[in-house]
Parts: C-alpha cells; structure tokens; sequence
C-alpha cells in the first residue's frame, strides 16, 4: 500500500505527482534497475518512493505525458535526440566564469599567485639547478631563433608581426652555439612545437620573468586538472578544492619548478590519467560520451607532455594504466572482460591519437635520440661527466635520483630533513647513508609532502568508529573502486624506489627502450595524484552533512588527539637522537652549501614536528565542530523507518545547505598549512643584487665558439668551508658569470662543451679518446689540445687564473681561425647562406658543423675574377682534417682558395654532393676544381610528414570536440523531444 502524505512531504515528494509515477513505473520498473541492483527488486510503492528520494535524478521527475510510453522500448525514437541551441549563451558562460574565478577551484591557483609573487613582478627570478643555468637562457635562445626564420616569411615581412612563435613550423631549426650544432627540436626538452610556451614567450618579457610566467601557469593548470579530477571522481566542489591545493603544492610537484620539462607532465597527468580510469566511462555505455572524455582528453594531455619536453611520463603512464586495469580485472568478477576491453582499449586509442598530435616533436626526438650517447651498449662506455657534459646511460647514472626508502616520513612531516641550501643542515644522508655521496641517493626533491590532511582524516574517522559504522557492503564497494588508483601510487611507489627497488631494474632490462630513460624520482608524481585525490574524498567523506547511526557527537576527541600527540613526542626524541649523533665533521661539508650545521638540522627536525602536530590539531576540532553541527541540523526521519525495509533506512537527512561553512574553513586551513610548509621550497633570488655582483660583460664583437675549462665551474674551494645566508646568490651569480649550463646563450656565443639534454655519440666518443690519447702522452698534452680545438674551430677559452675568471680570444698563430662566413650565428639561416669556393684540384672541405644526416650541399658554377692567394695564417691548411679549412686529398696536396674580386653566376643547374661526416663532429663535402658557390640546405625529410600530420591531427580533434555535443540521447525513459 502506497505510503502516508506526512512521509512524502516530509522527504520532499509531491504525493500527487507520486502517485502518478507510481502509476507509471509499476512495480517491475526497468527504471529501479539502479536500486533494484542494491536493494533487490521494488516490491511495494514504499521501495519505489524510497529510490525516488535517493536518486538524484528522480528527486525532482520531469513532466510526462498523459499516456506514458513503455519504458522497456528496445530502442528509443527519433524524437529522443536534441539539438543545442544555435545562438552561444555568453551569459552563461560569463556566470560560469565569475563563479569559478571565485569558488573553490580557484583557490589552488591563488595560493600558486602568492607563492610565485616575487617572481611575477620582476623583483626576484628562480633560482638553482636546471631553472637557474639551464632552461632561463634556452627558452629565450629557443624564441630567438624561432623569431628569426619567421622573419623570412613573407606574411612577416608584411606587417603580422605575431608570426614569430610559429617559425618553427616552417623548416627545421638548427641550433649552431651548443657544441658544433645540434636541431633544435631534436634536444626533446626545448619544447620548440609546445603552445603554451610560445604563447609566454610572444608577451614581450625578459627571460627571467617569462620562466616564471612558464612555471607559475603550469601550477596553475596542475591545480586546475586535479580540481577536475577529483570532481570526476564524485568529490563535491569544496572537497575537490583540497586536491587543487595539495597537488601543485606538494613537494614532489612544487619543486619540479626548478625542471620545466617535467613540471610540465605533473601539470597535464590529472587530465591523462583520470578519464581512461574513470569507471563510469566504459566500452558499450555511449560512443559519445566515450570518445569525449576517455579518449580526446587523455590524447590531448599526453600530446602536451611531449610537446613540453618529457615524453617519458607517458610511458610511465601507460605502464601504469595497463597495470592498474589488470588489477581491476582480478576484482571486478562480474565484469572482468568489460573492464580489460574498456580500460586497455582507452589507452592504446588515447596514445595513437596522443602520437599523432605530437608527431612533429616525436619524428625529432626519435630521430636526433638515435644518434645520443644514450643508446650506446653498456659494454663501452663513451665519455665522462663533469665539464665535459653528460654521461651516457649506464647502471649508476640510470639510478641516479633514486627516492630512497627512509624519506617515506616526509609524506607526514614537511621538510623533516632539512635542505642543503643556503645553509646545509640536510642529515637523511648523513644519517642514514654514512654522508657517502652516491648517483643513486641524489636529492631530487628536498620533501614530498603533500599535506596531511589525508593522515590526519582517516585517523579520526577510525579512531572515533565513524567509518567502521557505515553498512559492511558499502565499505566493499568503496576500497573495489580505489583498487586501480592503490595500484597506480604502489606502482609509482615501488618503481621511485630505484636502486632500493628491484622494479625499476626489471624495466631496465625488459621494458623496450627503458633502458635509455633515467632518474626514478619522475614516477612520484603518479604517487601524488593519487594521495590528492584521496585526501579530497576523505574530506569529503568526514565533512559530509549526514552522521552514520548510533554515533556520539558530543563526546570529544579525546582518541585522535591522544594518538596525534603521543605519535609527536616520539618523533621529537627519535629525530633529536639521530641528529644529535651526527658529528660536524669536514667529511659532510658540501661544495657549494659549506659545512654541515647539526644545530640547525634539530631545530629543524622539531619545528617540522611542531608543524604536523598544529596542522592535526587544528584539523580534528574542525571534524569535531562539524560533527557537534550535523549532529544538531539533522533529524531521524522515525516515520519513514517505521515503513521502509531494515536495509533502506537512512539514518539521517541530507542537509540542504549548498556547503557547510566548517567545510569552507577546513579547506582553508590546508591551504594554510602547504603555503607555510612551503614557502621557501623554489629558491628565488633578487635580480638587482644579482646584477650587482655581475662581472662586466667580455667586449664580443662577432660571435666565437668557447670551451670553459673552468673546475667546477670556478666555484671557489673556501664556499666548503664557510656557511652564508646569500650562498644561493653567490652560486647563481658565480655560474651566470662563468657561462655554466647554457649562459652563453644569453651573450648569443657558441660554447662546445655546454650541457645539452640529449647529447651525440660523436662527441662523447671525442671526449673518450681526447682522454686516452692525452693520458698516454702527458708530455704533449698542450700541443694535443691545440690540435682539438684546431678541429672543432675553438676561436675562445674561459679560464681561471690565480683565482680570477677571465675570457681568452685565441690569437692567431696559436688556433686556426675559420671563415666569418662560417662561425656560428644567432641567426641560423646564415650557416646556409653561400659560400665562394675556388680549388685548382680535387679537394675535401669541411667545417665545423655537425652532421647529423640531413644536412645537404650544392655546387652552383661561377664565373669570377680571381687574385693571387694571401699568406695568411688563418688560411693555411694543417696536417689534420680541419673544419673551416682545406684538408689533405687523397688525390692531390691541398691547394690554397683564390681571393675573389667579382663573382657572376652561372646559368647551368646546381649539382648535388654528398654531405658526409668528418672526424669527431665536423662535415664535409668533395669539390672538384674549379669555381663553385657552395649552398647548404638543413632539411630532414620527415619533417614536412610530421608537420602535416600533426595539424590534421589538431583540425580534426578540433572539428570533432566542438561538435561532439550536437546530439545527446536523454534515456529510455524520457522519450519526449526537450523543447
């Protein structure tokens, strides 16, 4: 018999419109498939007003029809599919926009404001490791030279003045100032084809402001996807803003400031990784609905990260995807088959998609990579570390960075080691390793934690038997559906471990072409994704506006706060008792930090401590409040428990308030307690007093190629010996004078041993056999490194004398000079412009410009007036085949270029020559006598292929998002056309 009035009202429900959808959905519905499933079939009205109120989409049932249709129809009509509007609604999207600039997704993005301040307002500039040396003066090089080629387009020359991002896109930029050349796509982490750089880089502003417009956006948009996330994954708004703010500023994510290339990945992977393990987006559910999220997104993300520069994380993406659907499969029974097809056949559809939108960046990385000392056999190694640049890819070096399994205390306590800089009182080390530096414990991250709201939630909760109280199924159901994202942090976790893991050694040796890829610390993000997003659903799970039955709200938190406590003290006595046992020895002082400060690393370890233990404080009362206010706003529906099965009474109502203003504080209280925790994770320095301690600028009239023979790049040895506030200025400042990393570039200089992401066999090879020959002949050791820099055209040295840092332009009748038509320039297109040639005989000419297999040459014939040769030095041939110059024949002896006065040229067709590679890391060309104008041409051949499908692939991908919501099937159900 149907239920009384009073129990209808009383749970929101109009009787007479009960009455009629009672009516209408009988008592074997197929509508009730969804309450049937949980509560076993609707035998009376009451089950069928019990799933009108649960469900969210029956609370307020849309108007039928007098005659309602079958809702067992095989197939809906044709009026079941709507078109939207035709006019844009910009009132709403305006609303939309407000609402979000100022709701709870917003407020990740403005704790990134207020961290990156300085930076933004051109006052300081980050600082320390890659951000500092590397990435600052290469993306400025990287818009510089795409500046260059687009002002030979003629759109350019026509007044678009905006074209300068996008003269990447009309030939291969080849980059002549690192080492003898390398293409500038080709070293992956330039990320010359990525949008959102050059849309940074077309503002107008100085390098460093526009790094930290770079890293700030990239926070920002990590924030964003893992608001996204956590939404998708039924979180409400509030609750989601918790993995906004934990994400991006977790240790693990925060400090890839200081790498772009792979903060750029942790700022797409929310994205990439949450559709293809979405369990509400399956195979067979809607094609649509399918290729829109679980598809196109994914795709879109993982092209951006290898645009960015880190196609890496892809793969560890992938990895984990794949293992975390198997995981599925062995605890989803019932739909086993559904999950491997759904889950497997998302991925490989996202990557091909993925592959095609980064086609341009991957056909260069693929390309350039198979020539890098990276792939060469463990069984030879080719070159050392240190000045001369990186090393290939062995054992150790592959380790490097490795999360070591002692730091897990970090995810609980902010920065409880303390950091190296500028004062070092790092101990994890010390502690732990006997201060032993190795590849494999190498600090990636100074801390990797990430908030401890997810600790401090699920301790309450259990400590007060508020989650042991809810129903036994639906405990089943909620640790069933974290089983692939518990597989994805293990996963991470394990392979992070590195050389402490048998993991990552195992894809090594397995995974095809892992073994070139290196520093395990890149899986931590999979990690910190996962523990975001359960941070926001615990939240959402305590702060919840109903009470599970039979609990007590009024009894205070005496167990958690005890727990919290008690677990506090002991890490103040264990962290105190290590590091008082470490001795302040010379054997822990640091290069760059100093001497290790063993008083500064206690008060550390205890400030970390106190941190933790106020963050839980404060967190527990706001549980307690929220509870003391549920417990007052919600009433036992007793009407409805006298009538609805045992197994369907809600214990309480559903508040109907939007959010709980307790909610609002907790929220911010996180916020609060990463932005202390984090507040001086990304060193910054200020910019005037940098400039200040600048050396003046060597006077550089045309453009050389250096080499730093610097040790250490000129790091003064008294820095190991005292401790400095400023340290981080002085190092900065020390290695922007010395051009260490890529500063040359900011002076448009070529260096030969700058550090290079990805680096040519050729010229480790040359580093291995300078080594060996110099180390067998000590004697000649100056004459050996006369002739090196004789081959790859040296014009310069940057050297330290009695202690001070000097530039040394090389004089004639020590190094051959090249030709000016030759050197390296800012402007690339100039290494292609002709050059005039005259040879009585058969002759090899070379210069000294890498060859990496698509460089070519033509010989036009010219008809000149010649002179008589000069006598100068710089034009003599030598004894070794030298870049720049004539080098012997086999044929004949060299013969002297003829000076030219007048040169005409000739009508009769260029003739291609072979451009082949010359001794370490030159090419050359065969001319035959006579008068020639040489052009060269770099040119590889996939890269019109790669361009062209890429943007095919954009169009499309394009064209099909903005129409993928033209049509929408509204259900079985609701037959009737919207109007």
């Amino acid at each position: 018999m149907a239920p009384e009035k009073s129990v209808l009202k009383k749970m929101g429900i109009e009787p007479k419109r009960f009455a009629e959808k009672s009516n209408h959905l009988g008592t074997n519905s197929p509508c009730s498939i969804s309450s049937a499933k949980r509560y076993g079939p609707a035998k009376s009205a009451t089950n069928v007003s019990l799933m009108l109120k649960w469900s969210p989409k029956w609370s307020n049932p849309p108007k039928t029809s007098s005659v309602a249709p079958n809702c067992s129809a095989a197939k809906p009509s044709a009026n079941s599919y709507r078109r939207l509007p035709s006019r844009f609604n910009w009132r709403g999207l305006l609303h939309a926009t407000v609402k979000a600039c100022i709701g709870p997704a917003s407020i990740g993005p403005f704790c990134v404001l207020i961290l990156f301040a300085s930076v933004l307002s051109g006052r300081d500039r980050l600082a320390f490791r890659d951000i500092g040396y590397f990435y600052t003066p290469l993306y400025q090089h990287v818009a510089k030279l795409c500046d260059a080629q687009a002002a030979e387009s003629p759109l350019f020359s026509s007044g678009i003045k905006t074209l300068g991002p996008w003269g990447n896109f009309r030939e291969a930029i080849w980059n002549p100032l690192d080492l003898t050349g390398m293409p500038l796509a080709g070293e992956t982490t330039t990320a010359v084809f990525y949008p959102l750089r050059m849309l940074v880089y077309q503002l107008g502003l100085s390098a460093e402001t526009a790094i930290g417009v770079y890293v700030a956006l990239h926070l920002i948009i990590a924030s964003l996807s893992a608001y996204w996330l956590a939404r998708t994954q039924r979180c409400r708004p509030w609750a989601a803003a918790v993995a906004g703010i934990t994400y991006p500023l977790s240790g693990t994510v925060l400090f890839l400031a200081t790498n772009p290339p792979f903060l750029v990945s942790a700022a797409w992977l929310p994205l990439a990784i949450g559709p293809l393990l979405d369990r509400r987006q399956r195979i067979g559910q809607s094609g649509r609905s399918i290729a829109r999220r679980s598809i196109l997104v994914p795709a879109i993300a993982m092209a951006m990260m290898v645009l960015g520069g880190d196609p890496p994380t892809v793969l560890h993406l992938a990895i984990a995807v794949t293992v975390a659907s198997f995981v599925r499969w062995l605890v989803d029974r019932p739909v086993r088959n559904q999950w491997r097809s759904s889950t497997l056949v998302k991925l490989a559809m996202s990557c091909l998609l993925a592959s095609l939108l980064s086609a341009p960046q991957l056909a260069a990385s693929i390309d350039w990579s198979s020539q890098s000392d990276r792939v060469a056999s463990k069984e030879s190694p080719t070159a050392e570390s240190g000045r001369n640049g990186s090393s290939p890819v062995t054992s150790d070096s592959a380790m490097a960075f490795s999360f070591a399994p002692w730091r897990v205390v970090e995810w609980a306590l902010p920065n409880f080691y303390g950091t190296p800089w500028p004062i070092h009182h790092r101990w994890d080390r010390i502690a732990w390793d006997a201060g032993i530096k190795r590849p494999e414990t190498a600090l990636w991250t100074p801390t990797v934690y990430g908030g401890g709201v997810l600790i401090v939630t699920m301790t309450w909760l259990f400590s007060t038997g508020s989650y042991q109280k809810v129903r036994r199924r639906t405990r089943r159901s909620r640790w069933k559906r974290q089983a692939g994202w518990a597989t994805i942090a293990l996963f991470g976790l394990i392979a992070s471990l590195g050389a402490y893991g048998g993991l990552y050694g195992l894809m090594l040796d397995f995974v095809p072409g892992y073994s070139s890829l290196r520093y395990p610390s890149k899986w931590l993000p999979l990690v910190a994704i996962v523990f975001s997003l359960w941070s926001a659903q615990a939240v959402g799970f305590a702060f919840r506006h109903h009470r599970p039955r039979h609990t007590h709200p009024r009894q205070p938190p005496y167990r958690p706060l005890a727990i919290f406590v008690a677990a506090g003290l002991a890490c103040v006595f264990v962290a105190w008792g290590v590091a008082s046992l470490i001795p302040e020895s010379p054997d822990t002082a640091d290069r760059l930090w100093g001497p290790f400060q063993a008083s500064l690393a206690r008060r550390g370890a205890v400030v970390s401590i106190a941190h933790a233990m106020f963050f839980a404080v404060g967190l527990v009362g706001l549980l307690h409040w929220s509870r003391r206010n549920n417990s007052n706003q919600a009433e036992p529906a007793k009407d409805l428990e006298q009538t609805a099965p045992s197994h369907q009474k809600p214990a309480y109502q559903e508040s109907r308030q939007p959010v709980s203003g307790v909610l609002i504080l907790a929220v911010l209280w996180v916020a609060a307690d990463m932005l202390v925790a984090h507040h001086g994770l990304v060193p910054r320095i200020n910019r005037a007093r940098e400039t200040a301690q600048l050396p003046p600028t060597p006077d550089l009239t045309s453009p050389l190629r250096w080499m730093n023979t610097l040790p250490h790049a000129g790091v003064p040895s008294t820095w190991r010996q005292t401790s400095d506030a400023d340290r981080m200025l002085q190092v900065e400042s020390q290695w922007r004078a010395a051009w260490f990393g890529r500063w040359h570039l900011e002076h448009d200089q070529a260096k030969f041993n700058s550090l290079v992401s990805i680096r040519p066999a050729a010229i480790a090879q040359f580093w291995q056999q300078s080594k060996r020959e110099v180390q067998a002949e000590p004697d000649r050791s100056t004459e050996l490194w006369r002739g090196y820099r004789e081959e790859l055209g040296i014009s310069g040295l940057i050297e330290q004398t009695s202690g001070q840092m000097h530039f040394r332009v090389l004089e004639n009748d020590s190094v051959q000079q090249p030709d000016p038509a030759q050197q390296p320039d800012i402007a690339s297109h100039r290494l292609t412009e002709p050059e005039l040639l005259h040879f009585s005989s058969k002759t090899i000419y070379s210069r000294p410009v890498y060859q990496d297999g698509h460089w070519w040459a033509e010989l036009i014939p010219a008809q000149q007036t010649l002179t008589e040769p000069t006598t100068s030095l710089s034009k003599a041939p030598t004894k070794s085949a030298t870049p720049g110059t004539l080098n012997k024949s086999p044929i004949e002896p060299p013969k002297l270029p003829l000076q030219t006065s007048e040169t005409k040229s000739s009508a009769a067709p260029p003739i291609p020559v072979p451009v082949r590679r010359s001794p370490i890391a030159s090419q050359a060309i065969t001319v035959p006598a006579g008068q020639w104008q040489v052009r060269w041409r770099y040119q590889p051949w996939w890269h019109a292929p790669a361009l062209a499908t890429g943007w095919a692939a954009w169009v499309l991908v394009g064209l099909f998002a903005l129409g993928w919501r033209g049509f929408r099937f509204k259900g079985p159900c609701q037959l009737q056309r919207s109007k």
